[in-house]
């Protein structure tokens, strides 16, 4: 507003000044148009101009910008990676690089991360029709019920001039009751399957009785286990998820590993099949929750065990093909009605572990509903239940709340289990095994970062052997360590490790003092490996990752 009014009052100034100079002797024209341009100006104002001093101007000194050493080291730098880019002519290579087939530049992934288990599912094609909409809404607008018209595939319900369409939901398997491999089976052709488990059965029975491994001294066995590398073809995937846990058949013929996941999917690997339509690999969905122990049975090599937590104990028969209940707890009103591990005791009975923190003896000739004798071992959540190796009736178990006690069988009485002896960690005790040739010592782990070694020889009172320090801090993303013996040696056990960060991951295996034998490691071995489980005789071990996964370790041929 100041310069509006400014140009304003200098209007009126001009128009109140007379049309002369300021020595009022020249008239000043309008505009150039009017007098001619400059040829109309006087001589004599032309000399005027001549003698008129313009104001002096003083000059302004511009002071150029300091550069700081460290801005020359920057500039000496990038000028000589620009010498550097043209003596090796980067540019050009970089044109050409970009004038190549996308497909060029993609990546081939490793066979590694392939192979296994694959199914391409075909979507379902999406109903054509209205969209769906709620009964009550309807009745509230319409005020008409909307009528549903059965015996179809699909209902109709007519509300005024409103139609819908509600799709009744596919029908699952109920896994309570007996099923075929194929009913449960989660890929497509029973033709293929059939084959498969054909190939597979025909030699499972023979288990040799070699001792492998286990009649080495330490340091050859030391020796013997530090050659043993991953190859790309022994990474496949086995299962749909998280594995929680892992079994190797004892046959010397054929190599075959079974796994169970966080979801409920069961994978069977035949190692040796490489050429295989899912290169050895199988599986089956006989469970809705986590399947936390699976095992051959050890009376008859055709048989497989799993026990979830949605409350079932079952066996799958590979010379039958039929997936049975042969426990379950899914009907009880218990808020802790699941069963977590088990142990086989002979061809007909076993030790299951419930979360309401009762073991139950359980007769696979009954009805799986029966009654069965259970004891009372904790106040909360049995985790694992493993037997001694040559007293069938004592068993060992580890607890939520910390607790390892050993119990007798012959004495669970009134719903009730007295401990013959316990010891205990600070926090939840993820596993608990007797060693397995002569039962005298227990091999333990726990949240509180601890492995444990007690000398259970006097079963009244254990003593500790060993109290190792190792990171079992696997978070909810990983399945907690359980470390496990060598099935034919008691001065050497293998836990998962969080070691490798920034590297290759590793499995440790250790001697009973707690110094670490060797890290089993390679360069297909990139992730954390918490389940691992050992062939009986054969020199090789196996391990399962959270992305469902299994690796097999052996000594290069």
């Amino acid at each position: 507003m100041e310069v509006e009014n400014s140009s304003i009052i200098w209007k009126k100034e001009k128009e109140e000044m007379p049309e002369s100079n300021l020595n009022g002797n020249e008239t000043i024209p309008k505009s150039e148009e009017e007098t001619g341009g400059e040829e109309a100006v006087t001589p004599k104002r032309r000399q005027s101009r001549k003698n008129t001093k313009e104001p002096s101007r003083k000059k302004l000194k511009v002071e150029e910008p300091q550069i700081s050493e460290y801005e020359k080291l920057i500039l000496k730098n990038i000028e000589e990676r620009k010498k550097l880019l043209e003596q090796f002519n980067i540019k050009q290579a970089k044109e050409n690089l970009k004038a190549l087939s996308p497909a060029v530049l993609k990546p081939k992934p490793s066979p590694s991360h392939t192979r296994g288990f694959r199914i391409k599912r075909e979507r379902s094609p999406v109903p054509v029709g209205p969209p769906r909409r709620s009964s009550r809404l309807i009745e509230r607008e319409t005020g008409m019920t909307p009528v549903k018209v059965e015996g179809e595939d699909y209902s109709e319900g007519v509300a005024g001039d409103l139609v819908f369409t509600k799709l009744k939901k596919e029908e699952m398997v109920d896994e309570t009751k007996t099923h075929s491999l194929g009913d449960v089976y989660a890929g497509k052709g029973d033709e293929e399957l059939t084959v498969f488990l054909a190939k597979l059965k025909s030699n499972l029975g023979d288990i040799g009785s070699g001792k492998g491994m286990g009649s080495l001294p330490l340091k050859d066995f030391q020796k013997k286990i530090s050659n043993f590398n991953i190859s790309d073809e022994h990474v496949v995937k086995i299962t749909k998820d998280r594995i929680y846990s892992m079994a190797v058949h004892p046959s010397v013929l054929r190599r075959l590993v079974i796994a169970g996941d966080r979801k409920g999917y069961v994978g069977l690997w035949s190692v040796d099949e490489s050429d295989d339509l899912h290169n050895g690999c199988r599986v089956f969905y006989p469970h809705r929750d986590p399947i936390n122990c699976v095992s051959f049975d050890k009376f008859n090599h055709s048989k497989f065990y799993t026990t979830s937590y949605d409350g079932l104990f079952k066996r799958a028969d590979l010379e039958t093909g039929l997936f049975e209940v042969m426990y379950s707890l899914s009907g009880s009103k218990s808020q802790r009605s699941w069963t977590s591990f088990h142990a086989q005791k002979d061809e007909h009975i076993f030790y299951v572990g419930r979360g309401d923190g009762r073991v139950a003896v359980v007769d696979t000739r009954q009805n799986p509903d029966g009654n069965t004798i259970v004891g009372k071992c904790y106040d909360i959540s049995v985790k694992t239940v493993d037997i001694h190796p040559k007293m069938d009736h004592i068993i060992t178990t580890s607890s939520r709340t910390g607790v390892v006690g050993i119990f007798d069988i012959r004495k669970f009485s009134g719903n009730k289990a007295a401990s013959l002896s316990t010891f205990s960690h600070k926090r939840v005790c993820h596993s608990a095994f007797f060693s397995p040739l002569s039962g005298d010592y227990v091999l333990s782990s726990s949240a509180d970062d601890t492995i444990q070694i007690h000398d259970v020889s006097k079963l009244e009172k254990p003593a500790s052997v060993l109290s190792l320090k190792h990171n079992n801090f696997t978070g909810r993303w990983i399945t907690p360590f359980r470390p496990i013996w060598h099935p034919q040696r008691e001065d050497v056990f293998v836990s998962g490790s969080m070691r490798g960060f920034t590297g290759n991951r590793v499995i440790e295996a250790f001697s009973v003092d707690g110094s670490v034998l060797h890290t089993f490691q390679g360069d297909n071995l990139t992730t954390i490996l918490p389940v691992t489980a050992f062939h009986p005789t054969l020199e090789f071990l196996v391990g399962g990752s959270s992305s469902g996964k299994a690796y097999l370790l052996e000594e290069p041929k």
